[in-house]
């Protein structure tokens, strides 16, 4: 198998901060702007201000830690020279937007240079603008286990329905394939038999989603060869499930890698059936 909010209204923090470096000469004006800051350092949250040329005027103590950077370190510098590979997440579209339109926006991304996921809100300012920002990991991942659970049982549902009803193996097997897309969430699934030919093939019996072609030319054996040390031969030689988490990178897929990327896969998963026990 291949893989690929009630609104509630929310009141803005605002702050008026000078950098490091550029405290209020009156002790008046230089008490309100450490108060001010520790207030921020003091939040859960990140929260950060960036002038109009994407310069960091202030980070708080949070954001610091999250980006595993001092903050005082990046105040003056450009958040894009610093953090370029932003650039390829849809923050940095977002953050653009709330710039050009000068209108607030909301956001939940997930950064992968972390591997954490965040949410925050935008607010532009005449100055630039501030971003008030959550760690969401756990909420987020709890989400997704709920959500793939709920998945899984309602293709187990799907599936024991179709043993029931399928009038023949073949049509069971495409029905099997037709729901782990449908239900599954999974781009494409298909289904292989394990000939006892010279070159241990695997012949697609039954394929169903976007990519089909993939399957129907995998060439894939269940030989101790280089076709047959992927995910699928290896399930079948060895008996248990195989994960491919990332076709780039994995190297048992490099005969299929180029096909897969053609196709849009990103992962693949194994698993072995038998027939009468």
């Amino acid at each position: 198998m291949a893989t690929s909010r009630g609104k509630k209204r929310k009141t803005p923090i605002k702050a008026r901060l000078t950098s490091t470096g550029g405290l209020p000469s009156d002790s008046a004006g230089a008490a309100e702007n450490h108060r001010l800051r520790s207030v921020l350092d003091g939040i859960s949250g990140g929260f950060f201000m960036l002038d109009r040329k994407w310069r960091f005027v202030y980070l708080n103590r949070k954001t610091g830690e999250w980006a595993n950077r001092r903050s005082a370190d990046l105040i003056g510098k450009a958040i894009w020279d610093e953090f370029p590979e932003a650039k390829k997440t849809r923050c940095w579209t977002v953050l653009r937007d709330a710039m050009k339109a000068g209108k607030p926006r909301h956001f939940v991304e997930y950064y992968m240079p972390s591997g954490r996921w965040y949410e925050g809100d935008i607010y532009p300012t005449a100055d630039g603008m501030s971003v008030h920002f959550q760690d969401i990991t756990v909420r987020k991942l709890e989400a997704l286990t709920l959500e793939r659970r709920d998945r899984a049982l309602r293709v187990i549902s799907q599936v024991n329905k179709t043993m029931i009803m399928a009038a023949s193996e073949q049509g069971l097997l495409d029905a099997i394939c037709r729901v782990l897309v449908q239900e599954g969430g999974y781009m494409m699934a298909w289904v292989g038999y394990a000939e006892a030919d010279r070159r241990q093939t695997v012949r697609p019996a039954a394929v169903y989603g976007r990519g089909k072609e993939y399957a129907l030319r995998a060439d894939t054996v269940w030989s101790d060869t280089v076709r047959g040390r992927g995910p699928t031969g290896t399930a079948i030689r060895e008996n248990r499930p195989q994960v491919n988490r990332d076709f780039l990178e994995d190297s048992r897929m490099k005969p299929w890698r180029a096909a897969a990327v053609k196709c849009g896969f990103a992962s693949s998963v194994a698993l072995p059936l038998h027939h009468e026990g």
